[in-house]
């Protein structure tokens, strides 16, 4: 399977990020155009004023990662942060299959789809679990990530693993006088 921007917790994704309600993009976007089906739709701003908290509702909604085992391509946008890429970085973390790659790139999502760079991975990834074509895809690494420093500025690293083995990870705290974070609370 290819996911491309992959949506997996609707809560945490969409409805509260970190706990905060969204109050312009789901309410006055999405929502909107949410419900349009000629059968049964659902009434998630309703939902999610009926469920504020993460309850069995939105367990229910929830990816069971673990239930998936196929082959999996998977890309992601860094510029994508509100909607697709949580999901689609704890899909990839989370997923049962052993032959998985991971693409992570800082261009316009939906462009980047169309790419030759793109196009050829997808063949290579498709021809090699549905038809059973020799490709290069083994002898590349499993994942691959811009790191960006500015707009189309960037440099594509290939690692073994997400999340990164060597990250440093530094808690940091919101200083809203100075509009920074800092690596200890503001007074």
């Amino acid at each position: 399977m290819n996911i491309w921007e992959g949506w997996s917790d609707t809560y945490r994704e969409v409805a509260r990020h970190g706990g905060i309600p969204d109050t312009c993009f789901w309410i006055e976007r999405l929502a909107n155009s949410w419900g349009t089906s000629t059968g049964r739709t659902e009434d998630l701003v309703r939902e999610t004023l009926e469920h504020p908290l993460w309850d069995a509702f939105w367990e229910s909604k929830a990816a069971t990662f673990g239930d998936i085992d196929v082959p999996a391509y998977i890309v992601a946008c860094w510029a994508d942060q509100g909607l697709h890429l949580r999901g689609t970085l704890e899909g990839y973390k989370g997923i049962a299959s052993e032959q998985k790659w991971l693409e992570v790139h800082g261009r316009k999502k939906w462009a980047y789809y169309y790419t030759p760079h793109a196009l050829e991975r997808l063949r290579e990834f498709f021809d090699h679990f549905l038809r059973g074509v020799e490709t290069p895809l083994f002898e590349r690494s499993r994942v691959r990530l811009e790191a960006r420093e500015a707009f189309f500025v960037g440099e594509f690293r290939h690692e073994d693993e997400w999340p990164v083995a060597r990250t440093d990870y530094q808690r940091l705290y919101l200083d809203a006088a100075n509009a920074a974070l800092a690596p200890a609370p503001a007074a």
